[in-house]
């Protein structure tokens, strides 16, 4: 008799103590599920609350760099000159960007100004970029989507020599008041835009070949009005 009802005790404070851990559990997994909810609806908040702001982009203060190499030992880097462009956030999500590209304005490093450059004679000939007849290239914003602070990832279509293609490519863009900053690094298929001289895909022997990919660093400072 005193064993049963020991053991009687015993599971008695074993249930007690079961239902004591679920309430415990069941509390800490609503107080979570209610913070994230609430983190969640007030980080929509912030961006529906939000209102659009456009950045436009100061071309005198940004660059954006090139290269292009025949081999690993062998390349060419210059910078192109930037024509126009924005960017336009709601809070801290990217909603909207375009920029526009003055390909008379390529250059390689090192040039002294005013200088004659064979090289970039032969970049804007109808062999490579056909200048006289596409003289801008351009690239619009489709998509980004932010993967942490300031940190982004871009999709958009670029268009050189009347060819689109969409490319995505990480980014940083940092908010300073009415200023913005941004950095970013990409590549491009030369040939999947037409420009296909001393590539393989054209008949080139290898040893002899122009790499088909094109690689470019962006530096961006733009500002508000608002």
């Amino acid at each position: 008799k005193q064993l049963y009802i020991h053991l009687l005790y015993k599971n008695i404070n074993k249930m007690k103590t079961i239902h004591y851990l679920s309430l415990s559990a069941l509390a800490v997994f609503s107080l979570a599920s209610f913070v994230n909810y609430n983190q969640g609806k007030s980080e929509v908040n912030n961006v529906a609350g939000s209102k659009a702001v456009t950045y436009t982009v100061d071309v005198a203060a940004s660059e954006l760099e090139w290269h292009g190499e025949k081999n690993a030992d062998y390349g060419h880097t210059g910078t192109v000159g930037i024509k126009s462009g924005t960017i336009t956030m709601k809070g801290d999500a990217i909603t909207a960007g375009k920029f526009e590209v003055d390909l008379n304005t390529m250059k390689e490093k090192g040039d002294e100004e005013g200088s004659e450059n064979k090289l970039i004679k032969h970049l804007r000939d109808s062999s490579f970029f056909h200048v006289n007849l596409f003289p801008t290239a351009a690239f619009q914003i489709k998509s980004a989507k932010k993967s942490a602070k300031g940190s982004y990832n871009i999709t958009g279509d670029i268009t050189i020599r009347g060819v689109s293609k969409s490319i995505s490519f990480p980014a940083t863009i940092n908010v300073d008041g009415k200023s913005l900053t941004a950095k970013a690094e990409f590549s491009i298929n030369r040939v999947d835009f037409g420009v296909s001289y001393g590539s393989t895909a054209s008949g080139a022997k290898a040893e002899k070949a122009i790499s088909d990919t094109i690689s470019f660093k962006i530096s961006l400072k733009a500002a508000s009005s608002k």
